[in-house]
């Protein structure tokens, strides 16, 4: 008599047994990032609405700064030489300033060399920085809800807060979950165009940032990979992640070289 043994199917592809959890619908996450920015522009409506200004260096250095520049954006031309300010200073070597950042340049010939267009600049790289870690959230394969609370902490952090009035901080901070997210990616999946695009986000936050942050955010990127290193259970790093660890030093050097490009 022959006997019949039913089986589950096995998703081709996976391993049985395998506890890998599938990507989170990309609606969710969606949700997730409107709710974010709801949430923002909501608690910060008197700078978005114009009845309220940035205070101290954004108002007097960074915010004249932002005018010039998309000024002479719109004029087609790059600010290298500054004849309005201590007797002339070549703002072109000034990083924190931005004359040499694309976004900056880009969001100066749209909105003009206007006091609205500066508060767009500032707040668009403020919530940028929320929606990094939202994508951040989604690589480690978090839930869209825990994405969400995590990316809110994070804008509304103390770093955020604290330097609210540094422009250029702002712009530094809020990279820093896009380059650890796709270097997480290149490290993970071994693709080395995901190292260059983390080299190339690393290197267009220094056209904006300040200096002391730029070389900060290099170090940031190889403490996920050493956290993984240290805290991983033995077993699951020698099985999975032994031959990853040569992968990191390739992508650093990726990274690196895209950057000075």
């Amino acid at each position: 008599m022959k006997t019949v043994i039913e089986a589950s199917p096995v998703s081709e592809g996976s391993p049985a047994g395998s506890q890998r959890t599938p990507t989170p619908a990309i609606w969710s996450w969606l949700l997730a990032a409107v709710m974010l920015a709801a949430v923002f522009i909501t608690t910060n409506f008197p700078l978005v609405s114009g009845k309220q200004a940035a205070i101290w260096d954004a108002q007097t250095f960074f915010a004249p700064a932002f005018t010039l520049i998309a000024d002479h954006a719109r004029a087609g031309r790059i600010v290298l030489w500054n004849p309005w300010q201590s007797g002339g200073s070549p703002d072109y070597a000034e990083p924190e300033l931005g004359n040499l950042s694309p976004i900056q340049m880009a969001i100066g010939v749209l909105a003009g060399g206007t006091e609205a267009g500066f508060r767009a600049y500032y707040l668009f790289f403020w919530l940028g920085g929320g929606i990094g870690m939202l994508l951040l959230a989604r690589q480690l394969r978090a839930s869209a809800w825990m994405g969400f609370v995590v990316a809110l902490a994070f804008v509304f952090c103390g770093f955020y807060t604290s330097h609210a009035e540094h422009t250029s901080s702002i712009y530094s901070f809020s990279f820093l979950p896009w380059i650890v997210w796709r270097f997480d990616v290149a490290v993970t999946a071994k693709r080395l165009m995901a190292a260059a695009q983390a080299g190339a986000l690393w290197g267009l936050s220094a056209l904006g940032g300040y200096p002391q942050l730029t070389i900060s955010l290099r170090a940031l990127c190889s403490c996920g990979p050493l956290g993984a290193g240290i805290f991983l259970p033995r077993t699951i790093w020698n099985r999975q992640h032994k031959k990853t660890y040569r992968w990191i030093s390739v992508s650093k050097y990726r990274c690196l070289y895209c950057s000075l490009l």
